[in-house]
């Protein structure tokens, strides 16, 4: 509260008797004030009660005999209540009989209305109402209007008498505060007098006298065990700071070595580090050549599968030439002048689609050679199993090997590099080609789907399965190692495999095998969308 802060606990404590000591003399005298009221309209209230009985006795008879002078005169006998200000006298219907005003009343005013036997204060007034009963008969009520003026002069008496008690009892209890706060003020005063001499002075060796067994004395004893405890901590650091010079020195001088040590271990972290900089550098040189080195791989190993399928290859140029030649010839005969023109025009169109057969594999083949970039690109996975089959199309025909392709038709872009995926497929198909030798209803299927993952990524899934003779269990762990092949010696490198695992993880794809012996082999190979 803003009426206490910033005062010594002096005012405080005499502020808090004063305050206390108000509200509760205020208290009583509201109390004894209401009680007083209350009392007086009572004692008010029976005396007019009283006084409008005796009347309505004297009044009943001229009620009876209808005689309103004697009526009027009875109840000019209120003269001697000079607290009356008017009376009524009624008739059983309610009429005004005979009434009765003080001389300081108003005599115009009209009657009250009647009313049954009731009182009621309004206005500073209290008007009564009291039937007249004869013989169990009532003959008529009686009114009377008196002035509570004598409750105010009351009132204002008992105002002046607790204003007098409440002035003599603030000064009373003033001068008891400031008397007997000193019992709880001192202490403390003095406990904050002592605490401000120790940290001036710091000095620890003061104490207070103790003081009563009350919450100030357990303050004071508290107050001089913690300075107890002080001086022995201080006396420890005093102890302490003798020997720090001593601590000092010792430490400095192992620091001294442990700076020589670091130095030392700071020259050969420095060696160490120029020589990992070395090192990373030859891994760095190292790197390359082993990226050439496996560029270089991986056109050997296709210019490997070109030699591989070089027979068929010549075997399906060969067609085409063959009809070229024939129908060269068939044109050049001694007959050819009976030959019409639409004849010798569809002859010269079947082998200009023959020369465009020729040449879409030729400049395929020259595309395939070449030597690919490293880059990855947007690739149409449906775009690169046709190149792959335009080298392989006739081998599998000639080999009557059924080929079966379930691709989906929403088939999302990859990032990869077109020529290196077409190698892949190819040794996919070369493999699948060679397993089916000797077998019957030989069948290749392809199977292209999207696959949706947990986190709402996708990717592509690309099947090669075959019903050819299968792979031993044994083999499957050893499928991808390099120079490992199943194929008799001299029909692979045994290299195709093992590119094409290096090729798919560069692509940050997955290739997966299963195969039962007797019954096939299934090539999976998992790509990223883009």
């Amino acid at each position: 509260m803003l009426f206490f802060r910033n005062i010594s606990i002096q005012q405080k404590l005499m502020r808090i008797i004063m305050l206390t000591s108000g509200i509760l003399l205020v208290l009583v005298c509201i109390v004894f004030l209401t009680y007083e009221i209350f009392t007086f309209r009572d004692a008010m209230r029976d005396k007019l009660s009283s006084l409008a009985s005796i009347i309505g006795i004297n009044v009943a008879s001229t009620l009876l005999f209808d005689d309103r002078e004697t009526a009027e005169e009875t109840l000019s006998a209120l003269r001697g209540e000079p607290h009356v200000i008017s009376a009524f006298l009624y008739k059983k219907d309610g009429q005004v009989f005979a009434k009765y005003f003080h001389e300081s009343a108003d005599k115009d005013v009209l009657p009250p209305p009647l009313q049954d036997d009731t009182h009621t204060f309004f206005d500073g007034k209290l008007l009564l109402f009291q039937p007249i009963t004869f013989q169990n008969e009532q003959l008529g009520t009686i009114g009377i209007e008196s002035s509570m003026e004598a409750l105010d002069a009351r009132i204002e008496q008992y105002g002046v008498i607790a204003v007098t008690i409440m002035f003599v009892s603030f000064l009373i209890a003033f001068l008891l505060s400031f008397q007997l706060q000193r019992i709880i003020s001192e202490p403390i005063l003095h406990l904050a007098k002592t605490m401000k001499k120790i940290s001036t002075r710091n000095d620890y060796s003061l104490r207070m006298v103790p003081g009563d067994q009350d919450e100030v004395g357990f303050l004071i004893a508290g107050f001089n065990q913690m300075l107890n405890q002080i001086q022995k901590r201080d006396e420890k650091l005093k102890e302490h700071w003798d020997h720090l010079e001593e601590q000092v020195d010792l430490r400095t001088k192992e620091l001294t070595t442990v700076n020589q040590q670091m130095q030392s271990e700071i020259k050969e972290r420095k060696r160490i580090e120029q020589n990992l900089q070395n090192s990373n550098e030859e891994l760095v040189t190292a790197n390359e050549k082993l990226k050439s080195t496996q560029s270089q791989l991986v056109q050997s190993a296709k210019l490997a599968s070109i030699g591989e399928l070089a027979t068929g290859i010549a075997h399906e140029l060969n067609q085409p030439l063959t009809y070229i030649r024939n129908s060269t010839q068939l044109l050049l005969m001694d007959n050819a002048d009976d030959l019409d023109a639409e004849e010798v025009f569809e002859t010269l169109q079947q082998v200009e689609q023959a020369t465009d057969r020729m040449m879409s594999i030729i400049n395929h083949l020259r595309s395939f050679a070449r030597e690919s970039d490293i880059q990855h690109r947007p690739v149409q996975l449906c775009q690169v199993l046709e190149n792959s089959l335009i080298l392989l199309n006739e081998q599998l025909k000639n080999r009557n090997i059924r080929l079966e392709k379930k691709i989906d038709p929403q088939l999302p872009q990859v990032l990869g590099n077109s020529q290196q995926l077409e190698q892949v497929f190819i040794n996919m198909l070369s493999n699948a080609r060679d397993a089916l030798d000797g077998r019957e209803d030989p069948q290749i299927v392809i199977q292209v789907k999207v696959l949706a993952q947990d986190d709402g990524s996708q990717q592509v899934m690309i099947c090669f399965i075959d019903n050819g003779a299968g792979i031993p269990s044994s083999y499957l762990e050893k499928i991808f190692d390099p120079f490992f092949s199943t194929k008799e010696e001299g029909k692979g490198t045994g290299l195709g495999l093992s590119i094409s695992y290096g090729i798919i993880q560069d692509h940050q794809g997955e290739i997966h095998v299963s195969s039962t012996e007797g019954e096939g082999t299934t090539f999976e190979i998992i790509l990223p969308v883009q």
